[in-house]
């Protein structure tokens, strides 16, 4: 009986100690800023360069650290570890957006980067991976992204007799790239007023989604009037509507003449034809992905030509891999990626040396959880911080060097072997950017296949038939020094330079002159 009587006591001891430990962590929320009363850590949010508070929180704090701000929990994860762990292998725990009033208000209520699990997304992300996914994207590759590509890499040759900022060709080539791919639409200007319409109504949805409006940690507010004193929020909001719905109405109206015109190549709108129960629900995510594409794609290309100008050496090398590869008759083409492993490791470090969306689209938790010895409530907004992954020396030693190098393997010269390395830890091994770069888990973008086949067409094409140098007058001198500055944004780009963009030989530009998609 005494046995049974301490058995029964051992027992009631243990449970009550689980219930004790649970109720503990409930109330140990990740360290960070302590904050003040009433407001919490309102006045901590970063208002630019989000990442760099971030990463300096997590040399202070740990690498798992949180906010509350009105009400609500801000978890953010520094180290490849946890991003991986709770939006890979916890994905679905972590697969919800936070909900935004002020992106509501904002004309962004039915955006793909908002909407919550359920019907609706899964038919959002059936239809982007069937038209944009890994079986798709080597297809749209081989036709109009390698058209766009050449034509671009032409009008550089064309216009910098004299040293000039490449981004504006860069820009072009990114939207027309996206565009077609979306509508079917042809950019035939460097000025394009449906790319403009585009950029200017994807810059509102990161700033409606920033932590600090009122109305999200207080919803009833959304029925305010606009002209009250106290409704400023309300004023922008309706502006930045006005913005979305205005680019909306410009890609509609254009699909609308176009309903006669066999495309060149299908587009995303001719495909949701095939699910015509699902018209204004595919028309949101066709809109998405055309918006949120085209800055992307065009930061990562300008962050390849500063770094090849500032890297001759890189440069010569990867030449010489692509003339082994071409024998100098044609231009590399996409079925050529896996025997340009050099290239590729440019691109990955690319990925890498400055990011492009550092702390990305913020997730949700679903459900209250218990994460290495802290508590993330339900509905914690949950970011992870992309650039101190990318800055981590562990993984990646000396991470501000441009190195190519650190994704091949020193003995074979070739990129590091997935099975060899699967038993190392994630922590030790230098893994793909691209992992982490175009976001983790089941929220991933949806077009990260496209931007890479077209980061890395751009990269092959433009190593094989130019030379990116630094601006030089006449004489060779410098005109002015390129410098690494990167402009604040939630996607981040260089800060404005120029370069010189020359032939490698009159062969090599021929190449572009005679390519069959021109």
């Amino acid at each position: 009986m005494l046995l049974v009587a301490l058995s029964f006591t051992a027992v009631g001891f243990s449970s009550a100690m689980v219930v004790a430990t649970r109720m503990y962590l409930r109330h140990r929320l990740p360290p960070g800023p302590p904050g003040w009363p009433l407001i919490a850590n309102l006045f901590d949010v970063p208002r630019k360069y989000e990442w760099l508070a971030f990463a300096e929180w997590a040399k202070r704090y740990g690498d798992i650290t949180s906010l509350r701000v009105f009400g609500n929990t801000i978890v953010i994860l520094n180290a490849a570890r946890d991003i991986n762990e709770l939006f890979r292998r916890r994905g679905l725990l972590f697969a919800g957006r936070p909900h935004s009033v002020m992106s509501e208000l904002s004309g962004w209520e039915g955006s793909i980067g908002v909407t919550s699990p359920g019907d609706r997304l899964r038919i959002m992300k059936r239809f982007a991976t069937k038209h944009m996914g890994p079986l798709a994207h080597e297809r749209l590759a081989t036709s109009f992204v390698d058209e766009e590509v050449t034509s671009c890499l032409r009008r550089l040759l064309r216009s910098q007799q004299r040293p000039a900022d490449p981004r504006q060709q860069l820009r072009r080539m990114a939207g027309s790239i996206i565009l077609r791919n979306a509508y079917g639409y042809e950019v035939t200007s460097d000025d394009d007023a449906m790319i403009t319409l585009c950029e200017t109504a994807i810059g509102t949805f990161a700033k409606s989604r920033a932590p600090v409006w009122l109305v999200d940690a207080f919803p009833i507010l959304r029925y305010l009037p606009s002209w009250l004193p106290n409704a400023g929020f309300k004023r922008q909001a309706l502006e930045w509507r006005k913005t979305v719905e205005k680019a909306r109405r410009a890609v509609t109206e254009w699909a609308d003449t176009q309903t006669d015109r066999v495309p060149t190549y299908p587009s995303l709108l001719s495909a949701r034809s095939e699910e015509s129960q699902h018209l204004d629900i595919l028309d949101d995510v066709i809109f998405d992905l055309s918006t949120a594409g085209i800055e992307t794609v065009q930061a990562v290309a300008a962050t390849l030509f500063l770094v090849l100008a500032l890297h001759p050496d890189v440069q010569s090398r990867a030449q010489k891999e692509i003339d082994d590869v071409t024998n100098g008759k044609r231009l590399p083409q996409y079925e050529d990626r896996p025997r340009l492993k050099y290239v590729n490791a440019i691109v990955k470090e690319v990925y890498r040396w400055r990011g492009v969306a550092n702390i990305g689209i913020p997730h949700r938790a679903q459900e209250g959880i218990e994460y290495q010895g802290y508590y993330i409530p339900a509905n914690s907004i949950v970011i992870s911080n992309i650039w101190s992954v990318f800055q981590n020396p562990e993984k990646y030693p000396d991470p501000m060097r441009f190195d190519p190098d650190r994704y091949l393997d020193p003995s074979m010269g070739q990129l590091q072997d997935k099975a060899a390395t699967a038993s190392l830890s994630a922590d030790t091994v230098n893994e793909d950017p691209s992992r982490y770069v175009f976001g983790v888990g089941l929220r991933a973008c949806p077009g990260k296949y496209i931007a890479d086949a077209s980061v890395f067409l751009l990269a092959a094409q433009s190593l094989a038939t130019c030379t990116i140098g630094e601006a030089v007058d006449y004489d060779g001198k410098p005109l002015t020094p390129l410098t690494v500055q990167y402009l604040p944004g939630a996607v981040t780009q260089p800060a404005p330079f120029k370069c010189k963009v020359r032939p490698r030989s009159p062969e090599c530009e021929g190449l572009l002159v005679g390519h069959p998609s021109l």
